[in-house]
Protein backbone atom coordinates (compact mmCIF):
# COMPACT_ATOMS: atom_id res chain seq x y z
CA UNK A 1 0.00 0.00 0.00
CA UNK A 2 1.31 3.49 -0.76
CA UNK A 3 2.37 5.02 2.77
CA UNK A 4 -0.55 7.41 4.31
CA UNK A 5 0.02 10.67 5.92
CA UNK A 6 -1.58 9.36 9.30
CA UNK A 7 -0.87 5.54 9.66
CA UNK A 8 -0.59 6.62 13.62
CA UNK A 9 -3.33 9.04 14.79
CA UNK A 10 -0.84 11.38 16.63
CA UNK A 11 1.43 11.61 13.04
CA UNK A 12 1.40 15.14 11.76
CA UNK A 13 2.23 16.57 8.82
CA UNK A 14 4.37 14.54 6.60
CA UNK A 15 4.82 17.69 5.15
CA UNK A 16 8.19 17.66 3.69
CA UNK A 17 9.98 15.03 1.47
CA UNK A 18 13.72 14.31 1.29
CA UNK A 19 15.64 12.05 -1.00
CA UNK A 20 18.80 9.97 0.54
CA UNK A 21 22.07 10.90 -1.74
CA UNK A 22 25.05 8.58 -1.77
CA UNK A 23 28.27 9.59 -2.54
CA UNK A 24 29.88 9.44 -6.35
CA UNK A 25 31.70 6.01 -4.83
CA UNK A 26 29.62 3.18 -5.63
CA UNK A 27 26.65 5.36 -6.65
CA UNK A 28 22.99 4.18 -5.86
CA UNK A 29 19.99 5.61 -5.15
CA UNK A 30 16.43 5.19 -3.05
CA UNK A 31 12.89 6.26 -3.14
CA UNK A 32 12.14 9.41 -1.82
CA UNK A 33 11.35 8.87 1.80
CA UNK A 34 8.37 11.28 3.80
CA UNK A 35 9.88 13.28 6.37
CA UNK A 36 8.12 14.69 9.47
CA UNK A 37 7.01 14.69 13.24
CA UNK A 38 5.06 12.52 15.42
CA UNK A 39 3.48 13.56 18.66
CA UNK A 40 3.20 10.72 21.28
CA UNK A 41 1.05 11.75 24.77
CA UNK A 42 1.78 9.41 27.56
CA UNK A 43 -2.02 9.18 29.50
CA UNK A 44 -2.20 10.26 32.40
CA UNK A 45 -3.26 8.41 35.87
CA UNK A 46 -7.07 9.12 36.78
CA UNK A 47 -6.42 9.18 40.36
CA UNK A 48 -2.67 10.59 40.95
CA UNK A 49 -1.84 7.07 42.22
CA UNK A 50 -2.62 4.67 40.36
CA UNK A 51 -0.51 4.41 37.34
CA UNK A 52 -2.03 4.52 33.70
CA UNK A 53 0.12 2.49 31.17
CA UNK A 54 1.26 3.57 27.34
CA UNK A 55 2.82 1.23 25.23
CA UNK A 56 5.05 3.55 23.14
CA UNK A 57 8.39 3.48 20.20
CA UNK A 58 10.04 6.53 18.87
CA UNK A 59 9.34 5.30 14.86
CA UNK A 60 11.30 7.94 13.17
CA UNK A 61 14.92 8.07 12.12
CA UNK A 62 16.60 11.49 12.86
CA UNK A 63 19.21 12.73 10.50
CA UNK A 64 22.57 12.20 10.60
CA UNK A 65 24.95 15.12 10.84
CA UNK A 66 28.72 13.98 11.16
CA UNK A 67 31.83 14.11 9.25
CA UNK A 68 32.50 11.92 6.78
CA UNK A 69 29.93 9.56 4.58
CA UNK A 70 27.00 8.77 6.23
CA UNK A 71 25.63 6.91 3.29
CA UNK A 72 28.04 4.63 1.14
CA UNK A 73 28.66 0.78 -0.31
CA UNK A 74 30.59 -1.53 1.98
CA UNK A 75 34.14 -2.47 1.39
CA UNK A 76 34.36 -4.86 3.99
CA UNK A 77 32.93 -6.86 6.98
CA UNK A 78 33.95 -9.12 9.76
CA UNK A 79 32.84 -10.44 12.70
CA UNK A 80 32.14 -7.28 14.27
CA UNK A 81 33.03 -4.87 11.90
CA UNK A 82 31.82 -3.03 8.93
CA UNK A 83 33.66 -1.05 6.45
CA UNK A 84 33.78 1.67 4.08
CA UNK A 85 37.64 2.39 3.01
CA UNK A 86 36.69 5.68 1.77
CA UNK A 87 34.53 6.42 4.79
CA UNK A 88 36.43 9.27 5.91
CA UNK A 89 34.71 9.83 9.72
CA UNK A 90 36.12 11.25 12.70
CA UNK A 91 37.66 8.76 14.64
CA UNK A 92 35.31 7.69 18.26
CA UNK A 93 32.62 10.54 16.68
CA UNK A 94 30.30 7.55 16.27
CA UNK A 95 30.22 5.84 18.95
CA UNK A 96 29.88 7.97 22.00
CA UNK A 97 27.80 6.59 25.12
CA UNK A 98 26.07 9.95 25.40
CA UNK A 99 25.18 10.48 21.67
CA UNK A 100 25.09 6.67 20.10
CA UNK A 101 24.61 6.43 16.75
CA UNK A 102 23.19 3.16 14.83
CA UNK A 103 24.47 2.13 11.05
CA UNK A 104 21.42 0.32 9.23
CA UNK A 105 21.92 -2.07 6.26
CA UNK A 106 20.05 -0.98 3.17
CA UNK A 107 19.99 -3.17 0.65
CA UNK A 108 20.77 -6.90 -0.12
CA UNK A 109 19.90 -10.11 1.91
CA UNK A 110 21.12 -7.76 4.93
CA UNK A 111 18.60 -5.38 4.54
CA UNK A 112 17.00 -4.09 7.40
CA UNK A 113 19.73 -4.95 9.93
CA UNK A 114 20.58 -2.30 12.59
CA UNK A 115 23.73 -1.93 14.91
CA UNK A 116 25.00 0.39 17.82
CA UNK A 117 28.10 2.12 16.57
CA UNK A 118 30.58 0.95 19.50
CA UNK A 119 33.84 1.73 18.28
CA UNK A 120 34.72 3.78 15.41
CA UNK A 121 37.87 4.50 13.15
CA UNK A 122 38.09 6.57 9.84
CA UNK A 123 36.91 4.04 7.79
CA UNK A 124 36.05 1.08 10.44
CA UNK A 125 32.82 0.75 12.47
CA UNK A 126 32.89 -2.02 15.20
CA UNK A 127 29.24 -2.80 16.46
CA UNK A 128 27.18 -4.30 18.80
CA UNK A 129 26.40 -7.68 16.71
CA UNK A 130 23.29 -8.60 19.00
CA UNK A 131 24.94 -11.65 18.75
CA UNK A 132 25.47 -12.56 15.57
CA UNK A 133 28.93 -12.66 13.54
CA UNK A 134 27.99 -10.32 10.79
CA UNK A 135 29.78 -12.76 8.16
CA UNK A 136 27.32 -15.44 8.28
CA UNK A 137 24.07 -12.79 7.48
CA UNK A 138 24.89 -12.26 3.65
CA UNK A 139 26.55 -8.75 3.69
CA UNK A 140 27.68 -7.87 -0.04
CA UNK A 141 31.07 -5.67 -0.14
CA UNK A 142 33.20 -4.12 -2.59
CA UNK A 143 31.86 -1.92 -5.80
CA UNK A 144 28.69 -3.54 -5.97
CA UNK A 145 28.51 -3.99 -2.26
CA UNK A 146 25.43 -3.36 0.35
CA UNK A 147 24.60 -0.03 1.26
CA UNK A 148 24.76 1.56 4.54
CA UNK A 149 22.78 4.78 6.16
CA UNK A 150 24.28 5.87 9.63
CA UNK A 151 21.59 8.02 11.73
CA UNK A 152 21.92 9.53 15.64
CA UNK A 153 20.06 7.28 18.45
CA UNK A 154 18.41 7.75 21.72
CA UNK A 155 19.32 7.35 25.19
CA UNK A 156 16.76 7.31 28.21
CA UNK A 157 17.96 10.67 29.29
CA UNK A 158 18.04 12.04 25.85
CA UNK A 159 14.34 10.49 24.93
CA UNK A 160 12.61 10.94 28.04
CA UNK A 161 14.31 14.19 29.70
CA UNK A 162 14.13 15.06 33.05
CA UNK A 163 11.15 16.22 35.71
CA UNK A 164 12.08 19.48 34.09
CA UNK A 165 10.02 18.15 31.07
CA UNK A 166 7.10 16.75 32.92
CA UNK A 167 8.60 13.43 34.41
CA UNK A 168 7.43 12.13 38.06
CA UNK A 169 10.77 11.55 39.40
CA UNK A 170 11.57 11.05 43.65
CA UNK A 171 13.60 8.48 45.49
CA UNK A 172 13.59 4.71 45.38
CA UNK A 173 11.11 4.76 48.37
CA UNK A 174 8.62 7.52 46.30
CA UNK A 175 8.98 4.63 43.53
CA UNK A 176 8.29 1.62 45.52
CA UNK A 177 5.12 3.93 46.91
CA UNK A 178 3.81 4.80 43.06
CA UNK A 179 4.49 7.90 43.30
CA UNK A 180 7.31 8.50 40.44
CA UNK A 181 7.01 7.68 36.50
CA UNK A 182 8.40 4.47 35.60
CA UNK A 183 9.52 2.84 32.38
CA UNK A 184 9.51 -0.77 31.76
CA UNK A 185 11.99 -1.39 29.15
CA UNK A 186 15.16 -3.85 28.41
CA UNK A 187 18.36 -3.18 30.13
CA UNK A 188 21.70 -3.07 28.31
CA UNK A 189 21.94 -7.30 28.51
CA UNK A 190 18.37 -7.84 27.26
CA UNK A 191 16.37 -8.05 30.55
CA UNK A 192 13.37 -6.59 31.24
CA UNK A 193 13.59 -3.57 33.95
CA UNK A 194 12.16 -0.39 35.62
CA UNK A 195 13.94 2.51 35.44
CA UNK A 196 13.05 5.73 36.77
CA UNK A 197 14.51 9.66 37.57
CA UNK A 198 15.98 9.65 41.15
CA UNK A 199 15.76 13.43 41.83
CA UNK A 200 18.38 12.66 44.59
CA UNK A 201 20.51 12.03 42.36
CA UNK A 202 19.45 13.91 39.54
CA UNK A 203 20.19 10.91 36.69
CA UNK A 204 17.54 7.73 35.93
CA UNK A 205 18.69 4.80 37.72
CA UNK A 206 17.15 1.47 37.11
CA UNK A 207 15.58 -0.23 40.14
CA UNK A 208 17.84 -1.97 42.53
CA UNK A 209 21.03 -0.36 40.88
CA UNK A 210 23.05 2.48 41.99
CA UNK A 211 24.69 2.96 38.07
CA UNK A 212 23.71 6.13 36.33
CA UNK A 213 21.31 5.19 33.47
CA UNK A 214 20.79 8.50 31.43
CA UNK A 215 23.29 6.71 28.64
CA UNK A 216 20.73 3.56 28.49
CA UNK A 217 21.12 3.51 24.33
CA UNK A 218 17.48 3.28 22.70
CA UNK A 219 17.43 1.74 19.58
CA UNK A 220 15.17 2.09 16.88
CA UNK A 221 13.65 -1.49 17.39
CA UNK A 222 13.44 -0.61 21.31
CA UNK A 223 9.41 -0.70 23.21
CA UNK A 224 8.76 0.84 26.17
CA UNK A 225 6.16 0.69 28.66
CA UNK A 226 5.26 4.32 30.18
CA UNK A 227 3.47 4.24 34.21
CA UNK A 228 2.35 7.50 34.61
CA UNK A 229 1.19 8.69 37.95
CA UNK A 230 0.45 12.69 36.97
CA UNK A 231 -2.88 13.52 36.43
CA UNK A 232 -1.80 15.20 33.10
CA UNK A 233 -0.19 13.75 30.28
CA UNK A 234 3.24 13.96 28.77
CA UNK A 235 3.96 14.74 25.51
CA UNK A 236 6.66 13.90 23.03
CA UNK A 237 7.36 14.77 19.63
CA UNK A 238 9.91 12.68 17.40
CA UNK A 239 11.23 14.04 14.08
CA UNK A 240 12.71 12.47 11.19
CA UNK A 241 11.96 10.03 8.62
CA UNK A 242 9.52 6.88 8.44
CA UNK A 243 11.79 3.95 7.87
CA UNK A 244 11.93 2.46 4.18
CA UNK A 245 13.43 -0.96 3.91
CA UNK A 246 12.13 -4.40 5.41
CA UNK A 247 13.55 -4.90 9.10
CA UNK A 248 15.38 -7.70 10.36
CA UNK A 249 15.19 -7.61 14.33
CA UNK A 250 17.08 -10.11 16.81
CA UNK A 251 14.92 -11.43 19.29
CA UNK A 252 15.96 -13.61 22.33
CA UNK A 253 14.73 -17.05 22.42
CA UNK A 254 13.54 -16.38 26.28
CA UNK A 255 12.94 -13.94 28.43
CA UNK A 256 10.92 -10.79 28.40
CA UNK A 257 11.32 -8.51 25.11
CA UNK A 258 10.00 -5.07 24.55
CA UNK A 259 9.78 -4.36 20.76
CA UNK A 260 8.50 -1.46 18.79
CA UNK A 261 6.31 -2.22 16.31
CA UNK A 262 8.43 0.13 13.98
CA UNK A 263 6.47 0.44 10.96
CA UNK A 264 3.87 3.46 11.43
CA UNK A 265 1.49 1.35 10.40
CA UNK A 266 -1.41 -0.41 12.12
CA UNK A 267 -1.09 -4.31 11.24
CA UNK A 268 -2.66 -7.59 13.14
CA UNK A 269 -1.19 -10.77 15.39
CA UNK A 270 -1.81 -12.71 12.26
CA UNK A 271 0.65 -10.51 10.20
CA UNK A 272 3.33 -10.14 12.82
CA UNK A 273 3.77 -13.92 11.79
CA UNK A 274 6.21 -14.39 15.24
CA UNK A 275 5.10 -17.91 15.51
CA UNK A 276 7.40 -18.80 11.85
CA UNK A 277 10.71 -17.61 13.88
CA UNK A 278 12.56 -21.10 14.21
CA UNK A 279 12.05 -21.62 17.99
CA UNK A 280 8.97 -20.15 18.64
CA UNK A 281 6.96 -22.85 21.17
CA UNK A 282 3.42 -23.30 20.21
CA UNK A 283 0.96 -26.04 21.19
CA UNK A 284 1.39 -28.78 18.93
CA UNK A 285 5.43 -28.64 19.63
CA UNK A 286 6.72 -31.54 21.00
CA UNK A 287 6.63 -30.98 25.31
CA UNK A 288 4.66 -27.64 24.80
CA UNK A 289 1.83 -27.03 27.36
CA UNK A 290 -0.39 -24.24 27.36
CA UNK A 291 1.25 -22.56 30.29
CA UNK A 292 4.97 -23.08 28.74
CA UNK A 293 4.08 -21.16 24.87
CA UNK A 294 5.34 -18.66 23.96
CA UNK A 295 3.50 -15.52 24.33
CA UNK A 296 2.53 -11.77 22.67
CA UNK A 297 0.79 -8.75 25.21
CA UNK A 298 -1.05 -6.85 23.36
CA UNK A 299 -4.31 -4.51 23.43
CA UNK A 300 -7.41 -6.74 22.03
CA UNK A 301 -10.42 -5.39 20.13
CA UNK A 302 -11.77 -3.71 23.65
CA UNK A 303 -8.68 -1.96 24.49
CA UNK A 304 -7.47 -4.48 27.44
CA UNK A 305 -3.97 -5.75 27.38
CA UNK A 306 -4.29 -9.60 26.80
CA UNK A 307 -2.20 -12.62 26.25
CA UNK A 308 -1.73 -14.29 23.50
CA UNK A 309 -0.49 -17.52 22.15
CA UNK A 310 -0.60 -19.82 19.01
CA UNK A 311 -2.03 -22.85 18.74
CA UNK A 312 -0.65 -24.44 15.54
CA UNK A 313 -3.08 -22.98 13.37
CA UNK A 314 -3.96 -19.46 14.56
CA UNK A 315 -3.35 -17.00 17.48
CA UNK A 316 -5.68 -17.47 20.46
CA UNK A 317 -6.14 -14.99 23.88
CA UNK A 318 -5.42 -17.23 27.20
CA UNK A 319 -8.86 -18.04 28.26
CA UNK A 320 -10.67 -18.09 25.16
CA UNK A 321 -11.03 -20.46 22.41
CA UNK A 322 -12.17 -17.98 20.09
CA UNK A 323 -9.53 -16.82 17.04
CA UNK A 324 -7.36 -13.96 17.82
CA UNK A 325 -5.49 -13.40 14.09
CA UNK A 326 -6.99 -9.83 13.43
CA UNK A 327 -6.03 -8.26 17.05
CA UNK A 328 -4.67 -5.32 15.59
CA UNK A 329 -1.21 -4.06 16.54
CA UNK A 330 -1.05 -0.40 16.20
CA UNK A 331 1.07 2.12 15.15
CA UNK A 332 3.99 3.31 17.10
CA UNK A 333 3.15 0.88 20.32
CA UNK A 334 5.16 -2.04 21.62
CA UNK A 335 5.05 -5.97 21.24
CA UNK A 336 5.64 -7.06 24.38
CA UNK A 337 6.95 -10.83 23.95
CA UNK A 338 7.48 -13.49 26.97
CA UNK A 339 9.24 -16.77 25.65
CA UNK A 340 10.20 -19.54 27.34
CA UNK A 341 12.59 -20.93 25.24
CA UNK A 342 16.50 -21.75 26.40
CA UNK A 343 19.96 -20.56 25.52
CA UNK A 344 21.19 -17.04 24.86
CA UNK A 345 20.85 -16.78 21.71
CA UNK A 346 19.06 -14.25 19.71
CA UNK A 347 16.81 -15.13 16.61
CA UNK A 348 16.11 -12.96 13.27
CA UNK A 349 12.22 -11.58 13.10
CA UNK A 350 11.76 -10.73 9.07
CA UNK A 351 9.41 -8.03 8.76
CA UNK A 352 8.50 -6.94 5.13
CA UNK A 353 7.94 -2.89 4.51
CA UNK A 354 4.29 -2.60 4.54
CA UNK A 355 4.13 0.15 2.44
CA UNK A 356 5.22 1.83 -1.04
CA UNK A 357 7.16 4.82 -1.16
CA UNK A 358 7.27 5.10 -5.23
Amino acid sequence: MKFPQFLIPSLVAVATLGALTYPSHGQTSVATVPQGFVNITIKPSTDGTTPTLTQFSAPLQPAATITGQSVGRLSGVAASTLSNSSAGWTASALSSTTAPFYVKVRTGSGAGRIFRITANTSTDLTVDTQGFDLTTLGIATGASGDSYEIFPGYTLLSLLGTPTEGVIGGNSTQFSANQTDKVLINDSIGIARFFYYDTSVSQWRRLGSATNQNTLPISPFTGMTYYRVSTTPLSFTFTGKVPDTNAKIAIPTTGTTLLASYFPATTTLASLALNTLPTWRKLGDAGVTLDDTDRVLAEDSIGIVRSFYFDGTSWKRVGSNSVQDSVAISAGSTIYLTRFGSGTNNETWARTLPYSLN
